[in-house]
């Protein structure tokens, strides 16, 4: 099973702001043929990096299938970098809230408490059409 984080901005970012940010970072290669999707490696782990099809991009999902919280964390603080160059933030949908540097030991332990990779995901916190 694939876990996934958002980064979201509302009202978006600007597709070529998105693209150049991605194509210049050392850890991120485009997938061939596709423009709107990418590989992230961080250390041994790698997540695919997923653009919407809005114009201004308002998502992009980062997903990865391990249960290695050491790498998960990892993934998650590239992609707390990549928002912060995307003026966008990070949400675990799974979790029920926004990812943050701050709450990253929460997020930990949610994940060693709930995430078992190649099992089904666990319910979300939340609808994700619930915004209270």
């Amino acid at each position: 099973m694939v876990y996934v984080l958002m980064l979201l901005a509302d009202p978006g970012t600007e597709r070529e702001r998105v693209h150049r940010v991605f194509n210049e970072a050392a850890d991120i290669q485009p997938f061939a043929g596709q423009t709107n999707r990418y590989r992230l490696t961080v250390g041994g782990s790698e997540a695919e990096l997923q653009i919407g099809t809005k114009d201004l991009v308002g998502s992009v999902h980062v997903e990865f299938d391990t249960g290695d919280v050491q790498q998960m964390e990892a993934i998650a603080l590239r992609a707390l970098d990549l928002a912060d160059q995307l003026d966008m933030r990070v949400e675990d949908v799974l979790w029920g809230d926004e990812v943050t540097r701050s709450n990253m030991a929460q997020l930990r332990a949610h994940w060693q408490q709930h995430w078992k990779p190649g099992a089904p995901a666990p319910a979300a916190a939340k609808p994700w059409w619930r915004i209270w």
